[in-house]
């Protein structure tokens, strides 16, 4: 349960922050460099990761962190953020220009505008994409079973698949790990769904 908690989380903050960072100048700049960016994000949605897993497998090893929560959690954020950004360049979208023009009339840079103007308008949208991020990586597999290797090292989705023998079974064992698994999820979501709901609608026109 530490390793699935701490790859979520390093997962979700990674993620957002730097998904929140690339959004706003996506949506707010104008341009050709811009536009390829932002189809470069979207190319990047199409690629598969399987394609990348020999190759990161081999730098990891070599650098001696497979099996280590944080640089996996890297991996798994590099494969959400394409996602998240388009999912928040929608929500700064959302957001009226004219609040970064009243901004930078007071004084403020961009820096300031985004962390004082954007940034508290974008907490919907954030709190949207964290849950979504957050319920990709509590329920990876493919990613976790491949480097995090050595049972010390399991998330609780490949402890789960462990206790499944060829031989013999415990049904009832693998309906309670079922259920330590999807719990924390099931309490998560209801204590935010609040927040989800609201932040999709949000996010669903331009203003």
């Amino acid at each position: 349960m530490f390793n699935s908690i701490a790859i979520c989380g390093f997962t979700i903050v990674i993620t957002v922050g730097l998904a929140s960072l690339a959004a706003f100048p996506l949506a707010r700049r104008k341009g050709k460099i811009w536009r390829l960016i932002s189809i470069y994000f979207l190319c990047a949605v199409t690629v598969p990761i399987q394609l990348f897993i020999f190759p990161l497998y081999f730098i990891f090893a070599a650098l001696g962190i497979v099996g280590n929560p944080f640089a996996t959690s890297l991996i798994l954020s590099a494969i959400n953020l394409p996602l998240a950004v388009f999912l928040l360049r929608t929500y700064v979208l959302a957001i009226p220009q004219e609040l970064d023009d009243a901004a930078f009339m007071d004084g403020a840079g961009s820096w300031k505008t985004f962390w004082y103007v954007i940034l508290p308008l974008l907490r919907p949208g954030l709190i949207t994409v964290a849950i979504l991020v957050g319920f990709n990586a509590w329920n990876e597999f493919m990613i976790t079973s491949t480097f995090q290797q050595g049972q010390a090292n399991f998330t609780m989705t490949l402890g789960y698949l462990s206790m499944n023998s060829t031989i013999v079974t415990d049904r009832g064992i693998m309906m309670a790990g079922a259920l330590i698994i999807i719990f924390p999820i099931i309490i998560f979501f209801l204590a935010m769904q609040r927040f989800f709901i609201g932040g999709m609608t949000a996010g669903a026109v331009k203003g």
